[in-house]
């Protein structure tokens, strides 16, 4: 990855690494190692500077990397630092989800106490900090390492805060059962999920890999889960999903339910994996960020009657009517799916 931008300074190595893997996520890249110290939030980044980047990256020639170099010649790498002395405590807690920080967390969260209850601190400014965070990552404005980041930061905060509670206080929203359904292996995505939501208030009782409908269903009955979350990435598991939908409604399980994968889709979700669960929910979290928004949304009464006017345009607005086409719904192979046996790929039936 460094490769990309060696030889230039470093202040335009930061830039130049930073646009480049925007472009590379932008053109399908799905995962990447780097040191997350050396790329800075793409709002951070003049349109100067972009067009700067574009050039060198997409039209290289001897003047465009003059260019680059010389715009960041006697420039430093300073990371840049917000400037909060005209901020509320408020604002300031806020300002310290967004940006990942533990500084002065508990002194400014002990100033808020005289002010608030702990649950008053955490439904305020520290959702209102990671609301930040989630309309950042929409916006390909954080990376997941950061919003990584600022969940530990919302942990951290909570896990101060819990030792001012009244006994009958608790600080968990909520209970989440999460599984990868039945024949599937893959975790990374569920896992992400898991701990995103787990350092934002909710209880997760991770089942793990291969999880059958039937263990799944037990999981709910035995810890009163009031959520539901199953991940998936192959083909096949967009299936079990449909079959879990039925198992669960049988047992007269009713719980909203988030489903998430790379093969799935809201589409089929909407026509396939939400009717066989009988009048319940059945929501496509595309990724962690939109899980957490979900359950806040479903947490909250008045927030929830909104949330679910909200599904039923999107499920006008994606329901397939046509049998036929209804019937040849399907979701996408994944790298997973077609993968050969012994793990290689053959390119020429590409």
């Amino acid at each position: 990855m460094s490769n990309i931008s060696f030889g230039l300074p470093i202040a335009g190595r930061e830039v130049l690494n930073t646009y480049y893997m925007q472009k590379a996520y932008e053109a399908g890249l799905d995962y990447a190692i780097i040191n997350t110290e050396k790329v800075i939030p793409m709002n951070e980044i003049s349109d100067e500077e972009k067009e700067l980047s574009e050039n060198i990256l997409f039209h290289t020639n001897d003047e465009n990397v003059s260019k680059f170099a010389n715009f960041y010649r006697e420039k430093k790498a300073v990371k840049k630092v917000a400037d909060t002395s005209n901020l509320t405590t408020e604002e300031k807690v806020a300002n310290l989800v967004v940006e990942g920080s533990k500084k002065d967390l508990t002194i400014l969260l002990d100033e808020l106490l005289k002010k608030y209850s702990p649950i008053e601190i955490i439904n305020g400014p520290l959702m209102t900090g990671m609301d930040e965070v989630g309309r950042l990552f929409n916006n390909n404005d954080l990376i997941v390492a950061e919003v990584l980041q600022s969940a530990e930061v919302m942990k951290a905060s909570v896990s101060h805060l819990e030792q001012f509670m009244k006994k009958d206080e608790s600080s968990v929203k909520g209970k989440v059962v999460m599984a990868t359904v039945k024949g599937d292996v893959h975790d990374i995505g569920k896992n992400l999920v898991g701990i995103i939501i787990g350092n934002n208030g909710y209880e997760v009782i991770d089942l793990g890999i291969n999880a059958s409908a039937e263990k799944i269903r037990e999981a709910i009955i035995e810890h009163k889960a009031d959520f539901l979350g199953l991940s998936g990435l192959l083909v096949k598991s967009a299936t079990e999903m449909v079959n879990t939908m039925e198992v669960l409604r049988e047992a007269g399980i009713d719980i909203p339910i988030f489903v998430g994968g790379a093969a799935l889709t809201e589409k089929f979700t909407v026509n396939k994996i939400e009717p066989a669960y009988k009048n319940n929910i059945v929501i496509y979290s595309r990724d962690a960020m939109t899980a957490l928004s979900d359950l806040n949304k479903m947490i909250d009464e008045k927030k929830f009657e909104e949330f679910k006017e909200h599904l039923q345009k999107r499920r006008e607005l994606v329901t397939i009517k046509d049998a036929k086409k209804l019937e040849q719904l399907k979701v996408k192979p994944t790298v997973s799916d077609i993968k050969d046996a012994d793990g290689t790929f053959d390119f020429s039936k590409s």
